[in-house]
């Protein structure tokens, strides 16, 4: 590996790893659970014995699945 591009990686590493860690990592593991729960649970898996309060979190969580689009749409356009 060139001398150069080593010594560039490291220097930069840390200021990248937060920004990677803190803004990119921890929302995708956000969106990833919120779509699991949402296939899992809110699509047919689990019979709910109230469904207005289904279709209260079955809401919920789409609009926290499209806030998450948006932001992860958002930071590949910056």
């Amino acid at each position: 590996m060139n001398k150069v591009v080593k010594s560039t990686i490291d220097f930069k590493w840390p200021i990248v790893r937060k920004y990677t860690i803190f803004l990119l990592f921890i929302p995708f593991i956000v969106q990833l659970g919120t779509f699991i729960s949402f296939s899992n649970v809110y699509q047919g898996q689990y019979d709910f014995k109230n469904p207005d309060a289904a279709n209260k979190g079955n809401l919920a969580i789409i609009i926290v699945l499209y806030i998450l689009a948006i932001y992860f749409l958002t930071m590949e356009f910056l």
